[in-house]
């Protein structure tokens, strides 16, 4: 009757293990990259709808709100220094690319003007998600390519 492993077969069980974790550990790296891009666009979006309301609920003698986009993330202003949420920063990993005009709409919700807003993963340069907002309807959306 044998009591315990050999050593042999302890090697050989931990090699196996050392061989999964050695392909299951940049998997996992590159799901937590998507899962921050997709945070990120999903509550720009989120953002945009909130101040596409705000501008809906407002008269016309009240100033509209307006995203602002830095590099580093955006705000949501109501005219010069009057900001109606903290600013919001985008994760390290996480970068806008090329220049953002500002969103503003008009008071029946279409925005002034439309754009499309693309983030890109500073890890991985290939993956982007892009928030479009469409002038015609107002309609705001997240898309993984164009």
């Amino acid at each position: 009757m044998q009591r315990g492993f050999s050593f042999i077969e302890l090697v050989v069980v931990l090699s196996i293990l050392a061989i999964l974790a050695a392909v299951a550990v940049p998997q996992i790296g590159d799901s937590v990259t998507v899962r921050e891009l997709e945070d990120v666009a999903q509550q720009l979006a989120s953002d945009i709808r909130w101040t596409q309301q705000e501008t809906i609920n407002r008269t016309a003698d009240m100033t509209s709100p307006m995203i602002t986009f830095y590099p580093t993330g955006y705000a949501i202003e109501a005219g010069l220094g009057n900001r109606l949420k903290p600013f919001t920063k985008f994760p390290n990993s996480v970068q806008l690319v090329g220049t953002t005009s500002p969103i503003s709409f008009k008071l029946d919700g279409k925005p002034v003007t439309g754009t499309t807003i693309s983030l890109q993963s500073r890890s991985k340069p290939t993956l982007f998600r892009y928030v479009i907002v469409l002038q015609t309807t107002g309609r705001i959306r997240v898309v993984n390519s164009l």
